[in-house]
């Protein structure tokens, strides 16, 4: 992922508007829509994925938190733990793409 984002930094840091990135030749132009349209995909894709997982992981959670109250005793205490884990990570990650997409860095 740090190579697209230098990448995609380097091609458009440049241009102003879009008449910049027009009147360059047409490898170059190739290259930076490219990176941008890469960078964009992945950007798209681990939001999706990062969404699924978090509701997902969220809906195990409160199902087998619902199971321990009904059945008493500890039922599936380690997978219940490992959805928790799962949950706060895919929480983050969702997090961290939603601010990549924005470009608010926080140094």
């Amino acid at each position: 992922m740090f190579c697209l984002e230098q990448l995609y930094e380097e091609w458009s840091g440049n241009f102003s508007n879009a008449s910049d990135l027009i009147r360059l030749s047409g490898s170059r132009r190739g290259n930076a829509i490219r990176a941008q349209s890469v960078l964009l995909v992945s950007q798209i894709v681990g939001l999706v994925l990062g969404g699924i997982g978090t509701v997902a992981n969220a809906s195990v959670l409160a199902l087998l938190v619902r199971a321990r109250r009904m059945f008493g005793n500890n039922v599936s205490s380690f997978i219940a733990n490992q959805s928790a884990m799962d949950l706060c990570s895919c929480f983050f990650f969702t997090i961290t793409v939603v601010l990549q997409m924005t470009k608010a860095y926080f140094t």
